[in-house]
């Protein structure tokens, strides 16, 4: 049985444990010592910059975020910089559109978006790591968008009667009201080995302004990078109506023998007509039939290539997400430039 003293002793140890306040990694800078105002009311977006650009400037570190509140904008993390939230620290993101940074929009060429409360960008080694709150404060910037999913399920008539509004490639900005991503790294994610590859027809939407809209990709799974530049490759070579390089490509990833190339070229360009070309052309269900019918009409052609070919185990998740996301943006129809957006994808990633 315990004596007094040790009993004592252990609720000392439990009181001192449970009032312990946490501690600041070693080596780490902290967000105060560069002029942020915990309480959730002052911005402190340029704090975080000096912060984080006094650890790049110095080959990298910890950028630690003490226990509060801290209101800001966007927060670029550079190259070998992690940020360390405090347990009791809240990052809040806030709710006025002119506090975040505009930024390309990998999916529309020529277009700019509203860049997300944490952002990266060709960037490598960076972490948010501890035990503190990232809160987007987002109901204000859902709400408008989910109001517009409901509507559309109510209201909207059959896919194949409904006639999407235009497709913009440039988005007004002035309003403040595009609502920004809570964590956007753009670091190639298909490049950089994930794949997403469930996205469903209930997760995506055509917003007020025309644009497509996905909630949630879905599921990811890893990926060898060197096979998404061997994609690349074959991509960059169909546009530039390059059998040789096109089957070179496919060889490389075990597709197809190089010699079948200049044929599977010829096929997909007639396969995919307009949309093989560059420029905006419109993706939706009448769109497929038609590519799978063009495919069609030439049995023997498409009979030997598929004989000749292979799909290796390791892509079958790759090509079902590939599949299922044209699948998703066919049945509610869009306009783009597809080769432009793939290849964007391809070497950016999505975000």
């Amino acid at each position: 049985m315990m004596n007094r003293a040790g009993a004592l002793a252990a609720l000392l140890i439990i009181v001192t444990s449970a009032g312990a306040q946490p501690i600041k990694p070693p080596g780490s800078v902290s967000l105060t010592d560069f002029g942020a105002i915990a309480g959730g009311q002052a911005l402190t977006t340029a704090a975080f910059e000096k912060a984080i650009a006094a650890c790049s400037d110095s080959g990298g570190g910890t950028v630690y975020v003490p226990p509060g509140k801290y209101l800001t904008g966007t927060i670029v993390l550079k190259s070998h910089v992690t940020l360390n939230l405090a347990n009791g620290a809240t990052i809040l993101g806030s709710q006025k559109g002119e506090d975040y940074l505009t930024v390309d929009d990998v999916w529309t060429v020529g277009a700019k978006i509203r860049a997300p409360l944490i952002y990266a960008e060709g960037a490598q080694d960076i972490a948010i790591t501890g035990k503190g709150t990232i809160d987007g404060q987002g109901a204000s910037w859902w709400a408008p968008i989910l109001a517009a999913k409901a509507r559309r399920a109510r209201t909207s008539p059959p896919l194949e009667e409904s006639q999407p509004g235009p497709q913009p490639t440039t988005r007004d900005l002035s309003g403040g009201n595009d609502r920004p991503q809570l964590i956007r790294f753009v670091l190639g994610a298909a490049r950089f080995g994930t794949v997403h590859a469930n996205p469903h027809l209930e997760d995506a939407l055509v917003l007020p302004d025309g644009r497509l809209g996905i909630v949630d990709f879905g599921a990811t799974r890893a990926l060898a990078p060197a096979r998404v530049d061997d994609g690349a490759a074959a991509v960059d070579a169909l546009v530039a109506r390059d059998g040789e390089a096109f089957g070179a490509a496919l060889q490389r990833l075990g597709w197809l023998p190089a010699e079948h190339g200049p044929a599977a070229l010829d096929l997909a360009l007639h396969a995919l007509a307009e949309h093989a070309e560059p420029g905006p052309s419109r993706l939706d269900s009448d769109a497929v039939c038609a590519a799978r019918d063009r495919a069609l009409a030439r049995p023997d052609d498409l009979a030997a290539l598929l004989v000749a070919g292979t799909l290796p185990p390791t892509d079958l998740w790759p090509a079902r997400g590939v599949g299922q996301l044209f699948a998703v943006i066919a049945r509610l129809g869009a306009t783009g430039d597809w080769i432009a957006l793939t290849r964007a994808a391809l070497r950016d990633g999505w975000n």
